[in-house]
């Protein structure tokens, strides 16, 4: 009698290639998949802290006389701070409770190594390394208000940019806004963090998105292609936008509290419409 002997192979070397083959197709289609879904969430978490800035907003101004927090006044530094400059996360700050609202999970800004404790108004916050992602809206140049705006943001700033020491400064009421749900106050503005010390909790300087600003947000094209992308007259139209953005645009907070993504051509529209707290009649082009 024969004894029979089980017959076993291995996988050839075509199948093997061609399993390897399906793997490599599969993870082709997959991973920009997950890409894109990572991506949309951190927008998501994204917007959700910038209406939950627009709700301190709110409530500050609620324990203010419907006033936004003043843009960049001399106030006496804390707890070690050298700065007599207070930016609005810090007036915002008791209505917060949660410092890392003001970081976008997509911006990945490093702490610059040189920045020192003199910068900050509040020394606690030096070396938390927390970032801010989202500035407060001041005067922006336009075509109709001409250098700094005085019919945008939130309030007045007319003193020497960054530094208000002439304290010619005003802030504006909620009530003072013709369409506070179509009025932006609140902006996603990630800025440079390596090179300065722009976008730091706790150091006034980068906190206001005012002036030519506008040459910061992402979505316009460099050289431009069409009149919108020329930056406002009187702002030297020479800049590329700034670096950091998601997909479809930036996150934006309303008058009313409601935020909102939008992208730069309609933030650019009819001379920043949006902008404007008391809406013009004119239309412009762009």
């Amino acid at each position: 009698m024969h004894s029979l002997k089980s017959s076993r192979h291995g996988f050839t070397l075509i199948e093997l290639l061609v399993v390897i083959a399906i793997i490599a197709i599969l993870a082709a289609i997959l991973f920009p998949v997950f890409a894109q879904a990572k991506a949309a969430a951190k927008q998501s978490a994204c917007l959700s802290n910038t209406h939950q800035i627009g709700t301190a907003l709110l409530l500050y101004m609620n324990d203010e006389s419907d006033n936004y927090p003043l843009l960049l006044p001399r106030v006496a530094p804390v707890n070690g701070g050298s700065n007599y400059t207070l930016s609005y996360d810090m007036a915002i700050m008791p209505y917060v409770k949660n410092a890392d609202i003001f970081r976008c999970p997509a911006d990945s800004g490093s702490y610059p190594s040189w920045l020192t404790k003199p910068n900050y108004w509040d020394g606690s916050y030096y070396g938390k390394n927390l970032k801010r992602s989202y500035g407060l809206i001041g005067n922006i140049t336009t075509v109709e208000g001409g250098v700094r705006d005085t019919n945008t943001g939130v309030g007045i700033h007319s003193g020497y940019d960054p530094y208000p020491f002439n304290n010619q400064i005003g802030s504006r009421s909620g009530t003072a806004m013709d369409e506070p749900a179509n009025t932006l106050v609140l902006l996603e503005d990630w800025l440079d963090s390596s090179n300065s010390d722009d976008s730091w909790i706790g150091e006034p300087y980068g906190s206001i998105f005012m002036d030519c600003d506008i040459q910061e947000i992402p979505g316009r094209k460099y050289p431009p292609q069409q009149p919108a992308d020329n930056l406002p007259p009187n702002c030297p139209n020479t800049h590329a936008p700034g670096g950091g953005s998601h997909t479809s645009g930036q996150n934006y907070c309303f008058g009313d509290g409601h935020a909102k993504l939008l992208n730069y051509y309609r933030i650019r529209a009819n001379d920043f419409w949006l902008f404007k707290a008391t809406k013009s009649s004119t239309t412009f082009t762009p």
